[in-house]
């Protein structure tokens, strides 16, 4: 088990030590690699839980709370009896009972369906906080603001530390200059098309246009394609777009997402679409013809392009997962899931995790996002419960829990795989990925049609 699946595993055993405090039993949690000295018992407190008392100020009681915030408070004390007296008893036989500990609370974790909760880091509360305003837009019980959700999200991994007024100030600027040399231009500033080429032209290539008041030349470079973390596998903010809206460098979450609030602040028709491991943007002209702009070599693709070069089944095609043009609902549920993949990135899987992809699902039923992350939760669960019973593969669980087995694998994990599977859903593995990425930029020029190069043109 890694170190924090072990402190998880074993924190109803410290629990347990009538001298520790909540405090100190968070601090034991984060820090401690053993938890033997904490636990401490007397005749006393054995006599007491024998005989069916527990106060109800008990760190054990108080921890549960904490851990499994939605499990009844009735309940609660009948749990915290149950692992106290079990701990002492195992102690006092001179039993594994740090084992014990585990095992108790798989139990508690299969009865209510529910990991260990990171409550407990007052952090967290920066992510459900950042949940309410996206569940808030998807309900509408809010208009959708796709600039403040993606700004939440972000701002939540940084636990609050994102300026709001400066990420509006960069936007607003930029929209500014794009709506400038429109007019400068003598463009139609209603044309759905002059809008879409000056924000792919402001974003790809030099942008120059002049200050009325100061009649200075104002020159903007292309944003830049970040090549050495493009997934953000090594600084989660290489993903963002505020640190595109910073440093000019991006990739194919940033990129296509600035475009697309860029858009919506323009009164611009523009849409999120997904190919695998990847994201464009789709536009369309006055004839209703599809483009999709490529941000991240700053040319336009087809959707032959991508169905060449990508793993992409028909039958992804059909169910819309893959080059489909995502409606703002669809949208904000797949930030929703960034939110969720952003958080058990800090802290771990647990129940916000499933709380975010189920309220995802019903408005991204074209998405697999929602089922992926459904299908790695249920993994992390299972594996979890095989780790505190102390399991040494899935064998011996099905041998031994053949009920919990079916409910966990064939019914979970299994069930998601294959509606994943009957989806048209295959991911790309990222060396593909990066491969893919490398080709489309060293011949980049060579998607350069005369078409493209005439639209370009119109507003350059």
């Amino acid at each position: 088990m890694s170190n924090i699946i072990k402190v998880i595993a074993t924190s109803l055993l410290v629990c347990c030590a009538v001298n520790v405090s909540v405090a100190q039993f968070t601090a034991v949690r984060i820090l401690q690699e053993t938890h033997l000295d904490y636990y401490r018992y007397s005749s006393s407190n054995l006599s007491q839980i024998s005989q069916g008392y527990i106060h109800p100020d008990s760190p054990t009681i108080q921890v549960l709370k904490m851990l499994y915030p939605s499990v009844s408070s009735y309940l609660l004390p009948e749990h915290a009896k149950h692992i106290e007296y079990n701990l002492i008893m195992a102690q006092m036989s001179d039993l594994a009972y740090i084992a014990a500990a585990e095992k108790m609370e798989a139990y508690i974790v299969l009865a209510y369906n529910k990991l260990p909760s990171y409550r407990i880091y007052s952090e967290t509360q920066h992510f459900r906080r950042a949940y309410s305003e996206l569940t808030d837009m998807l309900e509408d019980k809010v208009p959708i603001d796709l600039k403040r959700a993606i700004f939440v999200v972000e701002d939540a991994f940084t636990f609050g530390k994102l300026n709001y007024d400066s990420y509006l100030s960069d936007i607003n600027e930029m929209v500014r200059l794009c709506k400038l040399k429109i007019k400068q231009k003598k463009l139609d500033p209603n044309d759905n098309m002059v809008k879409n080429m000056m924000l792919f032209h402001f974003l790809s290539d030099t942008f120059k246009v002049r200050d009325p008041v100061t009649e200075k030349l104002i020159t903007r470079y292309p944003i830049r394609y970040d090549t050495e973390d493009f997934d953000g596998s090594k600084d989660a903010n290489n993903f963002f777009v505020t640190k595109l809206l910073n440093t000019g460098v991006g990739q194919c979450n940033s990129m296509p997402l600035l475009y697309l609030i860029l858009a919506k602040e323009m009164g611009a028709e523009a849409y999120l679409s997904y190919s695998p491991r990847h994201s464009f943007i789709k536009i369309k002209d006055q004839n209703n013809s599809w483009y999709n702009i490529e941000l991240t070599c700053g040319y336009f693709l087809s959707d032959q392009h991508y169905m060449n070069s990508s793993f992409i089944k028909a039958e992804a095609i059909r169910n819309k997962i893959y080059l489909h043009p995502l409606d703002e609902k669809e949208v904000i549920a797949n930030i929703l899931m960034e939110l969720s993949y952003l958080y058990r990135r800090e802290f771990g899987f647990d129940e916000f995790t499933k709380q975010c992809y189920e309220k995802a699902m019903p408005y991204a039923s074209n998405s697999k996002t929602p089922l992926r992350i459904k299908m790695e939760y249920e993994d992390y669960f299972a594996t979890f419960v095989i780790n505190m019973l102390q399991y040494r593969n899935l064998d011996e669980f099905k041998e031994k829990d053949p009920q919990i087995y079916d409910r966990l694998v064939v019914q979970g994990i299994r069930k998601t795989d294959a509606e994943l599977e009957r989806y048209g859903y295959e991911d790309m593995p990222k060396e593909m990925y990066e491969q893919w990425l490398a080709r489309m930029r060293e011949k980049r020029n060579e998607y350069q049609t005369k078409e493209q190069m005439n639209l370009r043109k119109t507003v350059q």
